[in-house]
């Protein structure tokens, strides 16, 4: 039965590629398809379906996974100040996991259109609400990763430095106040500024024009 439901899963989620723009565009959904069974986020709306056969208990799943990360994030950040190496490690990987999730979201929904089917939302401002929430998240991580990483930049002591950091790298796309001194500085910061610069040119333009078309 689980593996059942597990074929059934990928080939709602594996798109078929027809091949009729090229080749690169259904690659690319293709390999956004496997990412998706890699991510929780897909998954427990899914089971939650399953188990309760409610049409709203997956939108309920769904934010109550959302408002979990947000929560635990915030916790790390604002009242657990004690990393150890082992501490740094465990969180890392769940910010890094965390970060992978929120963007083949993204890119899934609103830069490939949809995979493996077109995107409509039931909703566009849950969606719309959703993505801020989101970009809180992202926010909230990449202070985390400063604070975490804090020898790789040059300006950071604090929890409350970290987070001004991250505020502004996210509001005018880099501070004057804290600068990367090392190649993992320089990653941390460019991939944040990958994020947002795609929340703004593809996230919140594609909710907007589809409020438009509506």
């Amino acid at each position: 039965m689980c593996c059942k439901r597990f074929c059934k899963f990928w080939k709602d989620n594996v798109c078929d590629p027809c091949w009729n723009d090229g080749w690169i565009l259904d690659l690319i959904k293709c390999v956004f398809g496997i990412l998706i069974l890699l991510s929780l986020g897909r998954w427990i709306p899914r089971i939650v379906k399953i188990i309760f056969k409610k049409p709203s208990a997956p939108y309920h799943s769904v934010d109550l996974y959302i408002t979990l990360w947000v929560i635990f994030l915030s916790l790390i950040l604002f009242v657990f100040n004690d990393y150890t190496y082992t501490h740094k490690c465990i969180f890392l990987g769940l910010i890094a996991y965390r970060l992978f999730e929120i963007l083949q979201s993204w890119i899934s929904q609103f830069v490939l259109g949809g995979v493996p089917e077109p995107w409509n939302p039931r909703n566009i401002y849950r969606s719309l609400v959703l993505v801020f929430i989101g970009y809180l998240e992202i926010i909230i991580s990449y202070a985390l990763l400063a604070l975490i990483l804090k020898n790789h930049f040059e300006g950071i002591s604090s929890w409350q430095e970290a987070l001004y950091y991250s505020i502004r790298n996210a509001t005018t796309i880099g501070s004057s106040d804290v600068t990367p001194i090392s190649c993992i500085g320089y990653t941390v910061f460019g991939t944040q500024i990958m994020f947002v610069l795609l929340f703004l040119t593809a996230v919140v333009n594609s909710i907007i024009s589809y409020r438009g078309r509506r």
